[in-house]
């Protein structure tokens, strides 16, 4: 990812207030595959998310400074009073990815989620995960 595409997406996220009074970072678990070079690898780890009125950032650590992803809100919709759907993309610099889940809320801010992440990236290489939110680490 680009040191452009990442400052933009930093002053995304400092220019569109969180619908919450502060920030929830969520430490979330992935595990799938990557496909590279006709190699087949499965991969797991945990990540740190945390979601904008505007979109989602996915860090590798609990202080958001070692940014993976920003991730742009394509749609967003409440399926009940508690629950909904949502998906977000990120286009950069010949990289492409894409998640698409579920999540629970409680009116103002997003409880819990689960997801699909799909990413290609321009050496070819591309990876299939699933993301399950887990404790709320910072709020």
């Amino acid at each position: 990812m680009s040191y452009k595409a990442i400052l933009l997406g930093i002053l995304i996220f400092l220019a569109i207030p969180a619908t919450g009074s502060a920030q929830v970072i969520f430490q979330a678990t992935f595990s799938g595959t990557e496909f590279c070079h006709s190699a087949v690898t499965k991969i797991k780890g945990t990540v740190f998310i945390t979601f904008s009125a505007g979109g989602m950032l996915i860090a590798k650590d609990p202080q958001l400074k070692d940014v993976l992803s920003v991730m742009l809100i394509n749609e967003s919709f409440e399926t009940s009073t508690t629950a909904g759907a949502f998906s977000f993309s990120d286009i950069d610099a010949g990289n492409f990815g894409i998640f698409t889940g579920t999540f629970k809320d409680n009116g103002d801010q997003v409880t819990g989620f689960t997801g699909n992440f799909g990413a290609i990236f321009s050496d070819g290489c591309f990876q299939t995960v699933t993301i399950k939110s887990g404790k709320i680490i910072a709020q």
